[in-house]
C-alpha cells in the first residue's frame, strides 16, 4: 500500500564553510533524492513532544538522513526535527520552513 503513495524527495545536507566574503556559513555538502511517503501532521494536541510543532511526517527506507538535513518536495523546505526507527522504515518528523510557489 505505500509503495503507491511514495514520492521523490530530496535531501539537502550542509557543511561548516565560509562564504566568499570569508563569513561563516552553512554550506551545501551534498545533495541526493530518497523515495518517502509523505502526509500532513493534522494533530493539535499530542502527548508525545517530538510531534509538538510537527508540520508533516515522512515514512521511509532510507537510512542515512540525519536530523541536521533538509528535506525538499512538492515545492516545500522542512527541516528535519527528528527520526524514529521502526523495523525497516524510519519515521522522519519534519517542521515547514519556506514554501516555493
Amino acid at each position: 500500500m505505500l509503495n503507491r503513495e511514495y514520492q521523490p524527495v530530496k535531501i539537502v545536507t550542509f557543511k561548516d564553510g565560509t562564504d566568499e566574503y570569508g563569513q561563516k556559513r552553512k554550506v551545501i555538502k551534498s545533495e541526493w533524492t530518497t523515495d518517502m511517503v509523505v502526509k500532513i501532521n493534522t494533530q493539535i494536541n499530542v502527548n508525545d513532544p517530538r510531534y509538538v510543532d510537527c508540520d508533516y511526517i515522512g515514512i521511509t527506507k532510507e537510512t542515512g538522513i540525519k536530523d541536521s538535513d533538509v528535506c525538499c518536495f512538492d515545492g516545500k523546505q522542512c527541516n528535519i526535527k527528528c527520526i524514529i526507527p521502526s523495523g525497516k522504515y524510519n519515521q522522519i518528523i519534519m517542521t515547514l520552513v519556506a514554501k516555493n510557489e
